[in-house]
């Protein structure tokens, strides 16, 4: 979710990331990328009622932001990591 976490009318975030697991039984962790003047608002409701989540404090431009959507839309840390293992070290021409 890309936010400054600043929720101004219902339904909030929290409450309705709790109804959308409930009905369809699944439990999705929370990446939030909070831009411009940004509180910690959304968070603090995601922790307190136990959910995980991460969140990135993106400060580049605008136009940059698009490219973090591949990053943070891996299904979990463990495929990423499994992603970048997969990646061939470059090996030296020792000649």
């Amino acid at each position: 979710m890309v936010t400054d976490e600043g929720e101004n009318s219902a339904p909030y975030f929290a409450d309705a990331y709790q109804n959308y697991c409930r009905s369809l039984g699944v439990i999705p962790d929370v990446v939030i990328v909070r831009v411009g003047a940004y509180c910690d608002y959304v968070e603090k409701q995601l922790k307190d009622k136990q959910v995980s989540v991460e969140t990135f404090t993106f400060a580049g431009d605008y136009y940059s932001l698009p490219n973090l959507v591949p990053m943070l839309s891996r299904p979990s840390r463990l495929e990423l990591l499994m992603e970048i293992l997969d990646v061939a070290l470059p090996v030296r021409d020792d000649k």
